[in-house]
């Protein structure tokens, strides 16, 4: 397995990162690791917009991993701050319909945050 670091491309910055649900599937020991990683590629004033799945874990047990803020306070909050701008909830029938062909809740809310340098 290939481990890199932010510093193993010391060009590679960026002004924006959208994450789509990649930090969903992570296992919960590597989402610390993931954020330091990630964070580490940002220009000074880059933006990171995090999409992530928030349901009932009593009805769906994953994956993908339901990832409520305080999950991303806990591994981005001491450098980001984090603002929710978009909450889709998937409860309508045509989108019910979708994410069991998936596997996925039908009753699950895709959550879009921005996440600005401290």
């Amino acid at each position: 397995m290939l481990y890199l670091t932010a510093d193993d491309h010391p060009l590679a910055r960026f002004d924006i990162i959208w994450d789509r649900a990649a930090f969903t599937v992570l296992n919960l020991s590597d989402s610390d690791g993931y954020a330091a990683f990630t964070s580490g590629l940002f220009s000074k004033d880059g933006v990171y917009l995090m999409n992530v799945r928030e349901y009932d874990t009593q009805k769906h047990g994953g994956p993908p991993a339901s990832v409520p803020k305080e999950s991303l306070l806990k591994s981005f909050g001491n450098a980001f701050s984090i603002e929710e701008i978009n909450c889709i909830n998937t409860n309508d029938r045509h989108r019910g319909e979708q994410m069991k062909q998936h596997l996925l809740p039908d009753d699950m809310d895709e959550v879009l945050y921005v996440m600005r340098r401290l």
